[in-house]
């Protein structure tokens, strides 16, 4: 008997959890009658009397076929949606039980998403297995995590979830596979080996870029030699001077090259013949190369410069400039500061004149005091007489080294000097700080000018 807890739209759901269709109909059969018996088998004939042959025995008759079995009862439920009632059938003529008043749906009986007392609402469950559970999701499909696998080479039969990296022969830390996919051909109905990702077809592309008659581009490739360079092997007493660069292939105004002569010009008005152009005349600023240009801007091994400006070629720079002479500099000169013309520096003038020039002097000499001049005596002195320098600047500096023996050493300056204070050995006269030394020391003058006064400040020990 089934025992009705709810119903769930055209199901009823019984006791033990499980569902029946409202409409099904369950047809019993009964099983195919058994075969009738086979026949009894005849007697055998008596045998004959006094040489008279007994008559063959009557064979058995042939057993009877069995009945076939009565068809089953078929049974069925019947669902009467207006009185939402179910009635149990058959065509046995059997009894079956009452119709069974089902709760009403109002009421929120049964399973599904009812409000009333007694619902129970089912959540579906992707894991749940069991088919009969009002949580199994029927007709799940089969959902494939993506997955990467390299391979030496691609299998004869590969699955669609996975992508293949078969190695391309590159090294390097990146680009060293090809991706491949097992795909289904709905045209061809199967399955084939699909490569990933984009080939581009750049034919129609552009392919060659020229500069100035220089080919940039070249056949898709970039050409960065923007400044082309060659050696000139020409001789030395020959006007025009071959040069080859295969790369240009035309010549226009702007166009500039680096050529490295093996062989130094001793001709005027050389010119530059650059592959099957014309031969075009040299220049050295605006005017045409000579006998002592020429061995300046076409010189062995040195590199030069050369801009092409449509009738001629320009130099530009580098060679070798071994013409210009230059005077030495003095160190009074660089102590000045006032020549303007280019001069050659040596070392020693270098370090005198930016650290002064060191000069002797003897006891009672009169000095007149030179800027970045140095002026020492390493011996005891009686006297010293300093002049006055001729319009020093605001940078002059002076310095004066002496001793003074067992008599102190008569020291004579200008009196437009100022005694700096903290100066050592300071007496007043007439009024005025001026400086006294005493006897059995050395000393440290300095004469420093700050464009106002020239300064006196001395230091002994």
């Amino acid at each position: 008997m089934v025992k009705v807890v709810g119903q769930d739209n055209n199901t009823v759901i019984t006791a033990d959890n499980s569902k029946v269709l409202l409409d099904p109909t369950i047809i019993l059969r009964g099983e195919k009658g058994e075969d009738g018996a086979n026949g009894l088998p005849g007697k055998d004939g008596l045998p004959g009397k006094d040489g008279i042959d007994g008559k063959d025995g009557r064979d058995g008759k042939d057993g009877r076929d069995g009945v076939d079995g009565k068809d089953g009862i078929s049974f069925w439920i019947e669902y009467d949606e207006k009185t939402n009632t179910l009635t149990f059938k058959n065509d046995g003529g059997l009894k079956t039980p009452n119709p069974i008043k089902l709760p009403s749906k109002d009421k929120g009986w049964g399973y599904g998403a009812g409000s009333g007392k007694g619902g129970v609402t089912a959540q579906s469950d992707w894991n749940q297995t069991d088919k009969h559970a009002v949580d199994y999701i029927k007709n799940k499909p089969t959902i494939h995590n993506v997955s990467f696998k390299i391979v030496d080479e691609l299998p004869a039969v590969g699955n669609s979830w996975t992508i293949y990296l078969v190695p391309n022969g590159k090294e390097g830390q990146s680009d060293k596979y090809v991706e491949w996919i097992f795909v289904y051909d709905e045209a061809t109905q199967t399955f084939a080996w699909e490569e990933l990702g984009i080939e581009y077809d750049l034919s129609g592309y552009l392919t060659d870029v020229k500069v100035n008659g220089i080919s940039v581009v070249a056949n898709g490739v970039a050409n960065i030699s923007l400044f082309p360079y060659a050696s000139s092997t020409t001789a030395a007493a020959t006007v025009e001077k071959e040069v080859s660069i295969p790369s240009i292939t035309e010549l226009n105004a702007g166009q500039i090259i680096i050529v490295t002569p093996t062989v130094t010009s001793t001709v005027a008005n050389s010119t530059i013949k650059l592959n099957d152009f014309p031969a075009y005349p040299m220049k050295y600023g605006a005017a045409a190369i000579t006998t002592s240009t020429d061995s300046v801007v076409w010189y062995a091994n040195y590199p030069a410069w050369w801009y092409f400006d449509g009738e001629s070629w320009v130099f530009l720079g580098h060679g070798y400039d071994y013409n210009s002479t230059y005077s030495s500099m003095s160190v009074a000169e660089m102590i000045a500061g006032t020549v303007t013309s280019n001069r050659s520096l040596r070392a020693d003038y270098l370090k005198n004149g930016t650290y002064g020039v060191v000069t002797a002097y003897n006891s009672g000499a009169s000095i007149t005091l030179s800027d970045k001049y140095l002026y020492n005596n390493t011996s005891n002195i009686t006297a010293l007489t300093l002049v006055a320098p001729s319009s020093p600047d605001v940078r002059f500096l002076a310095q004066v080294n002496f001793s003074s023996g067992s008599t102190a050493a008569t020291f004579t300056y200008p009196a437009t000097f100022k005694v700096l204070e903290g100066c050592d050995d300071v007496q007043y006269v007439a009024g005025v700080r001026t400086f006294v030394p005493l006897a059995n020391k050395r000393y440290q003058v300095f004469i420093e000018n700050d464009g106002v006064n020239t300064v006196l400040f001395a230091k002994g020990v």
